[in-house]
């Protein structure tokens, strides 16, 4: 009874795990590259985090951009999450930076950035942009609808 009780909790096993495996393909055919974009982001995000439980992304949004066969997918917002005095810090901007080309079947996350607010402050100060903004914001996230040098938190 024993061996019989075992090889069903086996079967049973693998079956869950098949379901789950076969839930995770459905998910990613479903979500596509910008929800792969979007997960890696997160993903990234959280582990560049004083507090990564306490993180939350505000006014986020995704820009792709089609550039010799390549898909560029940039994840771009407002990340917030307790400081060490366990408050909340104000928000940063970020962009995370993916690529996909469905030719070829690759999907990768290149490069997460959160924006330095003092160089930013700093910057501003004698009416410029910072380093994030010309390198990331403005090349990545800037489009029809969301315009360069927006602040944090609009």
């Amino acid at each position: 009874m024993t061996v019989l009780k075992l090889a069903t909790n086996i079967v049973w096993g693998l079956v869950l795990v098949v379901c789950v495996v076969i839930g995770i393909s459905i998910k990613n055919k479903i979500i596509g590259p910008e929800g792969w974009a979007e997960d890696d982001a997160i993903k990234a995000l959280k582990q560049k985090m004083k507090d990564p439980d306490s993180m939350v992304i505000r006014s986020s949004y995704v820009v792709t951009r089609n550039i010799e066969g390549l898909d560029y997918i940039a994840v771009c917002g407002v990340v917030d999450g307790k400081n060490s005095f366990g408050v909340y810090a104000g928000g940063s901007r970020f962009v995370s930076i993916s690529t996909h080309s469905k030719e070829f079947k690759i999907f990768e996350t290149v490069i997460t950035e959160i924006e330095d607010t003092a160089q930013t402050r700093d910057a501003r100060s004698v009416n410029g942009s910072s380093g994030f903004e010309v390198a990331y914001w403005n090349e990545y996230c800037v489009n029809g609808n969301h315009q360069s040098l927006a602040s944090p938190g609009s």
